[in-house]
């Protein structure tokens, strides 16, 4: 082999060699900027998700009903107004889910608003109370649990 040859394939090796790490090197820093943007998307949707049950959790905090006139209401009647801001914050968290979270999130989310599979309707049904302020607590702390449950699938550490 001459020098000449040898010269040739060192520069084709150093050629393909800096062609190669410069695609793996465009690779992983892809794979790197695909994975923040995503972790980014995340939380701004847990962020939004966790916002929209905010006001539920300070209503349902209030537990004497001499508080402040009109701020103690019913657990059932402050989750069924805000039912449908609730469903809209699931709508639009759901897709950043995967399974098998996704498939817990769902099971969470029914177990909250007390979803009847034959009506196909939440009907918080676990939320009525009748005149008892102790029974009116026991649901409260029952609503709260069931909201922390749902907000754990919103946490950005997670």
């Amino acid at each position: 082999m001459t020098t000449e040859s040898i010269a040739i394939i060192g520069f084709i090796t150093t050629v393909v060699a800096g062609f190669g790490g410069a695609a793996l090197g465009s690779f992983f820093a892809n794979k790197t900027a695909t994975g923040l943007m995503k972790r980014q998307e995340f939380s701004k949707s847990s962020a939004s998700f966790r916002c929209a049950f905010t006001k539920e959790i300070r209503l349902l905090s209030i537990i004497h009903p001499n508080h402040s006139p009109g701020e103690f209401l019913k657990t059932y009647d402050i989750l069924t107004t805000a039912y449908v801001k609730h469903q809209n914050a699931v709508i639009c968290f759901e897709p950043y889910l995967r399974d098998p979270c996704l498939t817990s999130f769902k099971t969470k989310w029914k177990e909250y608003c007390c979803y009847n599979e034959k009506s196909k309707q939440a009907e918080f049904s676990k939320y009525k109370t009748g005149a008892s302020h102790t029974d009116e607590l026991q649901v409260r702390n029952l609503a709260v649990s069931r909201i922390e449950a749902l907000l754990k699938f919103a946490d950005p550490l997670k």
